[in-house]
């Protein structure tokens, strides 16, 4: 986090938003630890559902991979997460928060997202690498669109030989697929 927050502070001369985004991510990820113990509660079944044989798409921003996450989804070549089961993966609060999708929307961090390779909202179909960027702060997600702005090399962070995340995000896409 704070790495982001330097980077946006140099590159964008944004110095206020990102704390304030810095608490709204701290609030999510509590409501979503706490809507995911719920969940256990409220829909025991969940625990018994697997996924098999799961498609993982991840890729480079601006190279496809959401058009041909898209494209299988649309074609019944297995299913795509939407942009607000990754904000919000708990079925309790997925339950609350669905009536209010339309104001969330106007909240959506999509909303500051170029439109000018493809459309993004909440109920868009978007890659797993999303997820863990959510999740983590983390990936290829906050390379491509934060940390590649600064002075600095940060890709050795990407590098698995480096740094290898790998076993954290598939552990953390298995709780979301189930």
């Amino acid at each position: 986090m704070g790495l982001m927050y330097r980077v946006l502070r140099r590159a964008h001369g944004v110095y206020v938003v990102p704390l304030f985004l810095a608490m709204l991510f701290a609030l999510l990820r509590t409501l979503v630890a706490i809507g995911m113990a719920l969940d256990h509660v409220f829909f025991p079944k969940l625990r018994k559902t697997r996924v098999t044989r799961p498609i993982v798409l991840v890729g480079n921003p601006r190279t496809g991979t959401t058009f041909l996450q898209r494209f299988l989804a649309d074609n019944g070549f297995g299913s795509g997460m939407e942009l607000f089961l990754m904000l919000y993966p708990s079925l309790t609060l997925q339950k609350i928060l669905r009536p209010l999708l339309p104001l969330l929307e106007k909240l959506s961090p999509a909303r500051f997202h170029s439109t000018e390779a493809h459309e993004t909202s909440l109920s868009s179909v978007e890659t797993d690498d999303v997820a863990v960027l959510f999740r983590y702060l983390d990936g290829l997600f906050l390379y491509g669109f934060f940390l590649s702005w600064d002075d600095e090399d940060h890709v050795p962070m990407m590098d698995p030989a480096v740094r290898d995340t790998s076993e954290r995000d598939f552990a953390w896409l298995d709780k979301l697929w189930t």
